[in-house]
């Protein structure tokens, strides 16, 4: 049986039309991801249009058209069908073939195969995700292209606090803040404040940074150096914290 057609028994086709909206030229990976998903799947996009991209919705809309399956009106509410217990995983690369050289170095054996653009590269050039999932550079860095309204607003944020935190952790490093804690009740007020003000920015910009992540999918660099920037605003600060506490 054709799993396009099973997949449409959940969705409303029966030669209804969609919406008039004019589908410029669709990107050819979009495409076939978008014909690798079920009608339920496609229509669930435009419920949560702000985590995708307007060429990711546009790949979806054609492909709705080519199969003939309506979207709701607005004021139509789609109600999900239940989850499969196991869900299908993201598809693995492909194998290396013997003797294939790694496209960024060529005199470099290639130790895997790019998922998305069947690239060869070596352990260098290599992004290994979970589910044996590898990507080239060249892929990683269109990432960004991926990336939603909503997550990039979140990017920025992290960026914002974790830029915040920093400099409230140079002052404390350098020891500007020194003279302003005499007695035992000031340095208390102080911890506060620089728990408050330093450590709880970098926590908030780390958990925003992680929101914006997606799992098995590859994400921009720019969204890791926010996430690790803010790490390791964290780390620093209760490792300073562990050896104040110590030396009491």
């Amino acid at each position: 049986m054709d799993n396009r057609a099973s997949n449409s028994e959940s969705a409303p086709t029966s030669g209804l039309a969609l919406p008039e909206h004019e589908v410029g030229p669709v990107d050819p990976d979009l495409a076939g991801q978008m014909a690798e998903k079920s009608d339920r799947e496609l229509l669930d996009m435009f419920q949560s249009p702000d985590d995708w991209t307007a060429e990711a919705l546009d790949a979806a809309r054609a492909e709705l058209q080519k199969r003939n399956v309506a979207l709701p009106s607005a004021d139509e509410s789609v109600v999900p069908p239940p989850l499969p217990e196991n869900p299908p995983p993201l598809p693995e690369s492909p194998p290396v073939r013997a003797g294939a050289m790694c496209a960024q170095h060529p005199k470099v054996q290639a130790t895997q195969q790019c998922r998305r653009c069947g690239g060869f590269m070596c352990a260098t050039c290599d992004f290994a995700f979970p589910g044996n999932v590898h990507f080239c550079p060249s892929c990683i860095s269109k990432a960004d292209e991926g990336l939603s309204g909503k997550r990039k607003t979140l990017m920025i944020w992290s960026y914002v606090l974790a830029a915040w935190s920093t400099v409230g952790m140079a002052c404390l490093l350098s020891g500007a803040l020194r003279g302003m804690a005499n007695s035992k009740e000031e340095q208390t007020a102080l911890g506060w404040v620089l728990l408050i003000f330093v450590l709880g920015p970098a926590l908030t910009g780390m958990s925003l940074g992680i929101t914006a992540k997606r799992k098995n999918v590859p994400n921009p660099g720019t969204l890791w150096i926010a996430i690790i920037w803010n790490v390791i605003l964290v780390a620093s600060f209760v490792l300073l914290m562990v050896i104040g506490l110590t030396r009491r």
